[in-house]
């Protein structure tokens, strides 16, 4: 679902620089917006904590509840977002716009209760303290709400007031820090946490009543959406293997030698946390392009084809939109991994250079070491993670499993690897451009494939979903229906 890119390919046709980038700043909220807030978040954390009197220990454990929040939500909303992606698509395709906020209501319900199952459980016996382990869960909660608003505000055109919802999530955030820090005698843990609440309670309020501005009416039940897990049960295994393989290598160093124990189970690896999340920031960029040029260049084309597929179009016109639509796929797959190359060429050298020179975060040499090649790893997956929205595009989700299992089990293998083999920690951040390199290989190995025979793949492959209306057959192939005599 190209979502908010179609709306804001209409600043880019303006060819106006402050248009160019509005369109772009309104799409890294969209996307990545809660990834960019954390990692503010962080770094104003030691920042207003060391302010307020607090010692590197307290600092660090309030850095370590926000990351493990961070992640254990992600890896629980990955699961789900990929499924609840496809049925908001197919909902607004159909024009059953009304199902789409029951099916948020109930996305939202059905990780909380997992969180309580799981995450619950994982707090009280963290030996963080009742009040950290109660205050730890609650951002949990928090945070799974935000993902799954992202799933769903992808299909909102309304930019500017997404834009207006991420300034106020951060300001509020940085606002309260400084309030509660400075000016109260609340604890400092305490009051840092309550910070973190405010910017992503502002984002989850504003988000949401954006949505339902966009969807006011309701119909259908909040559980509809359980059907596609079995309709499409590769969906949330692609969610999780992608999880494992971009997060897998954090757990495995926390608990090497290199790791130390915070709070608790808390544990953390400031030498190599810190470079891996600022060369994290390298992926956003793919993610971003891909909404705003990639996709909303290929789509025409795309559904031209699908449209000549479906209404008996001659063999002539279908060989010519066939062509026309892998000429198109094949040059913005080309662009789009040129410029990831050249943002992670820039990264390493710039980024790294600056880090250094400016010591920032505790930067040294290892550190800047690790930062290149992780940057390198995660532009990797940035380009592979491109290919494999194109296999969705396709509906090949056995070959998009495939590619994602690599990944998964490359970057959680090689990790263990160089675990049992006490390797130095400047080594672990091969193991996700191990794992990337996999993914990278496989998904493109795949998508040429799938499309040397296009045609073959969707006649005799594709699944057709039958329904009986009125006398008529309708009949579903790759999300297109026709009705048929």
């Amino acid at each position: 679902m190209a979502g908010i890119g179609f709306e804001l390919n209409k600043l880019f046709n303006r060819k106006s620089i402050v248009n160019y980038i509005g369109a772009y700043t309104a799409a890294a909220m969209v996307f990545t917006g809660p990834v960019l807030l954390g990692i503010v978040l962080l770094l104003f954390v030691r920042i207003l904590s060391g302010m307020g009197g607090a010692v590197k220990h307290e600092q660090d454990i309030i850095v370590v509840i926000i990351t493990y929040s961070l992640i254990g939500s992600m890896l629980l909303n990955n699961v789900f977002s990929t499924t609840v992606t496809r049925y908001i698509a197919d909902m607004m395709y159909s024009k059953k716009e009304k199902r789409v906020m029951p099916a948020l209501h109930g996305c939202i319900s059905s990780q909380l209760a997992i969180a309580a199952l799981i995450w619950g459980p994982f707090m009280i016996f963290s030996g963080a303290g009742p009040v950290y382990s109660f205050m730890g869960f609650i951002l949990f909660c928090e945070l799974v709400a935000v993902w799954t608003l992202i799933s769903f505000i992808s299909a909102v055109k309304d930019y500017i007031r997404i834009i207006i919802i991420f300034a106020a999530g951060v300001g509020s955030a940085i606002l309260a820090g400084l309030v509660l820090v400075l000016l109260t005698p609340f604890d400092t843990i305490a009051s840092m946490l309550v910070s973190v609440y405010i910017g992503y309670g502002v984002m989850v309020f504003g988000y949401y009543d954006t949505l339902k501005r966009y969807f006011p009416e309701s119909e259908g039940g909040a559980f509809k959406f359980v059907e596609y897990f079995f309709l499409n049960p590769q969906l949330s295994g692609i969610g999780l293997g992608l999880s494992i393989g971009t997060f897998s290598h954090f757990l495995v160093v926390w608990l090497s030698p290199f790791g130390e124990r915070i709070i608790g189970n808390f544990f953390s690896a400031p030498m190599y946390d810190v470079p891996a999340l600022f060369a994290f920031i390298t992926t956003l960029i793919t993610t971003i392009n891909f909404s705003t040029t990639t996709e909303v260049y290929f789509y025409p084309a795309y559904r031209n084809y699908y449209n000549l597929l479906n209404t008996n179009g001659s063999l002539q016109a279908i060989e010519l939109a066939e062509r026309d639509m892998l000429r198109i796929l094949r040059r913005e797959l080309l662009y789009l991994i040129f410029k990831q190359f050249v943002v992670t060429l820039l990264v390493c050298s710039i980024g790294s250079a600056f880090l250094g020179e400016s010591s920032f975060a505790g930067f040294n040499a290892t550190s800047r070491g690790l930062f290149r090649v992780l940057s390198v790893g995660y532009g990797i997956f940035a380009s592979a993670n491109g290919i494999l929205m194109f296999l969705f595009y396709f509906t090949s989700y056995k070959f998009s499993l495939v590619s994602t299992s690599l990944f998964a089990a490359g970057t959680l293998g090689f990790s263990l690897f160089f675990l049992l083999t006490d390797a130095n920690i400047s080594l672990y951040g091969f193991s996700i451009m191990g794992g990337a390199v996999l993914m990278y290989i496989s998904a493109l190995f795949f998508l040429w494939y799938y499309t040397r025979k296009l045609q073959y793949h969707i006649y005799s492959k594709q699944p057709l979903l039958a329904e009986a209306k009125h006398g008529k057959l309708y009949y579903k192939l790759n999300w297109v229906w026709k009705d048929a005599e």
